[in-house]
């Protein structure tokens, strides 16, 4: 995704509005107001795209919002909106920052660009940003039955599971606090969606160029859609399964890295 440039044009339009956005969202101001972060902590949002979280953070009260993101066209667009962010890659982005000095760190939908040894390198990225006691807040695709056209479009070449990180925490200063499937009640639909995908491409040669089912629908369904997505996000703390995985990760108290 990182050589699309309609694929930020689209996330850049969807942010503000899109379901899938708005409850990943809340979801995340949720968890840092669980888990104590303060409005003047710095807050760091690790490959931040076209900067729709760190326009909301700062709308939800956190004032100390930094980001990086390796692409052009995010920074760009980042830009556009009067928002700086450096440009940086999570496998070297501690030197953005001291030791130690963010209370948390949002990565959202980056770590399935990397392989199982960059996956660590990012982690241990991370845990030097973070102070101790800090959280790192994840969210990954995951399982393989809900892959399709959007994993071609965006480049995600793994998808993940609950039973997998177990290998990508593997001598990680950082310990899973929370791991939970999103959207459950909504997964039925994307499955039957995605498996129509993967059908459409193994009947037809592919497109030249393939696009992400990144879109916003008219507004009363998104609405409907966003209602159930953020509720069950607020009520269900454990779900069998879902298209996505979301992560709280906390550096262990007396850790320098």
């Amino acid at each position: 995704m990182l050589d699309r440039r309609d694929e930020y044009e689209k996330m850049a339009a969807a942010e503000p509005r899109l379901w899938w956005y708005r409850a990943l969202h809340a979801m995340v101001i949720r968890k840092l107001r669980q888990y104590g972060a303060a409005p003047s902590d710095l807050i760091v949002d690790a490959g931040c795209g076209t900067g729709g979280l760190m326009m909301r953070l700062r709308e939800a009260g956190f004032s100390n919002v930094s980001g990086f993101d390796l692409s052009p066209y995010a920074v760009e667009f980042c830009q556009s909106r009067n928002i700086g962010i450096a440009s940086e890659n999570v496998l070297n982005c501690a030197r953005l920052y001291p030791p130690a000095s963010a209370q948390a760190l949002i990565c959202n939908d980056i770590l399935y660009f990397l392989g199982r040894a960059q996956q660590r390198t990012a982690l241990d990225q991370f845990a030097r940003i973070l102070a101790p006691g800090g959280v790192a807040l994840i969210n990954l695709p995951a399982l393989k039955a809900f892959a399709g056209t959007h994993d071609l479009a965006v480049g995600i070449s793994h998808r993940f599971s609950k039973r997998g990180l177990q290998d990508m925490l593997e001598m990680s200063s950082l310990t899973l606090a929370e791991a939970v499937y999103w959207p459950f009640l909504l997964s039925p639909a994307i499955y039957a969606a995605r498996c129509i995908q993967r059908l459409s491409l193994r009947l037809s040669p592919p497109p030249t160029r393939i696009s992400s089912d990144v879109r916003v629908p008219p507004a009363l369904i998104n609405n409907v859609l966003f209602f159930i997505a953020d509720t069950e996000n607020k009520l269900l703390s454990r779900k069998p399964f879902g298209s996505s995985l979301f992560l709280v990760l906390r550096k262990i108290p007396g850790q320098s890295r």
